[in-house]
């Protein structure tokens, strides 16, 4: 007989979270990646956070939303205003002149914040008309306003036929969308 996975409250969640983040903290093996990209005066190339459950499939995951779904890679995911620095070109005017690579940096909230999806907009017009029409995928009424930050993207390797996870958290940008830097990593 299967043994139950016990499901966790909202402060094992949370918890889940913290251990995510200091294990996002700490790692800091893809700077070197790095060295030979140089960037413009008042440039900063950052990784941005983004909280993952570790599970992979329904069954192994001990996390759930509101709703009882389970929490699971493929299906959830969430930015957080926070980055890390991989590499800067500080200038001497900047408030943050001595950024340095594995430095923690607030960017904006709103960074984080979701918006109402223009393709959901779309769609919701669609279900207007008669006969129904047939859709394959129903977009999500949100979408995370982090994808207004694609114009800073950087993909490592021009090379490669598509963008790997990590460069898709990968932006350069200019320095003043850097909202705070948190001393000696403390969050």
């Amino acid at each position: 007989m299967a043994k139950a996975i016990k499901k966790e409250t909202p402060k094992k969640q949370d918890d889940a979270m913290q251990r995510h983040f200091a294990r996002w903290k700490a790692d800091t093996s893809y700077i070197k990646e790095y060295v030979n990209d140089e960037l413009r005066p008042g440039d900063v190339l950052v990784r941005v956070y983004q909280y993952t459950p570790d599970a992979t499939n329904a069954a192994a995951s001990k996390l759930v939303d509101d709703t009882g779904t389970p929490l699971i890679a493929k299906t959830y995911r969430r930015i957080i205003p926070f980055a890390k620095v991989i590499k800067t070109h500080n200038i001497e005017s900047s408030p943050f002149q001595d950024l340095a690579p594995g430095d923690i940096v607030t960017l904006g909230d709103a960074m984080a914040s979701n918006k109402i999806n223009p393709e959901w907009q779309q769609y919701q017009e669609m279900m207007k008309e008669r006969p129904l029409p047939v859709v394959d995928n129903i977009p999500n009424k949100y979408v995370n306003r982090f994808s207004e930050w694609q114009k800073y993207l950087y993909i490592t390797d021009k090379l490669k036929p598509l963008p790997t996870n990590a460069d898709a958290l990968t932006y350069i940008i200019p320095q003043v969308l850097i909202k705070t830097r948190k001393k000696n990593g403390k969050v």
